[in-house]
């Protein structure tokens, strides 16, 4: 395995073991962050979110695809902090396989 290999299985275990983390969007003048709880899916390379589709979230993403992820362990001072663009999807079959007691709450 690279070096590379190595830093990118580790990148994806952080976000595994960590779970939660801060999504930040921009609504056109303002940062806002709120705390999701992440569904990561390395194959993929994809992070996924179960959100209310009634969102300001959404709507932000929508005109604004850029968004930030950061993830904190601070109990054994581990973070990660992801930008990249965001995509609003409506998958009844990933949101099926995603949905679990701690996304319904």
């Amino acid at each position: 395995m690279s070096d590379h290999d190595a830093e990118r299985r580790k990148l994806w275990d952080l976000i595994e073991q960590i779970g939660f983390c801060m999504l930040t969007t921009f609504n056109g003048s303002d940062l806002k962050a709120r705390p999701m709880s992440a569904y990561a899916v390395p194959l993929e390379n994809s992070i996924y979110f179960l959100t209310d589709v009634a969102s300001h979230k959404d709507e932000e993403i929508g005109q604004h695809p850029h968004v930030c992820l950061a993830y904190a362990d601070s109990k054994h001072q581990k973070y990660v902090s992801i930008s990249g663009a965001a995509v609003i999807q409506n998958d009844r079959e990933k949101i099926r396989e995603f949905w679990a007691i701690p996304a319904k709450a």
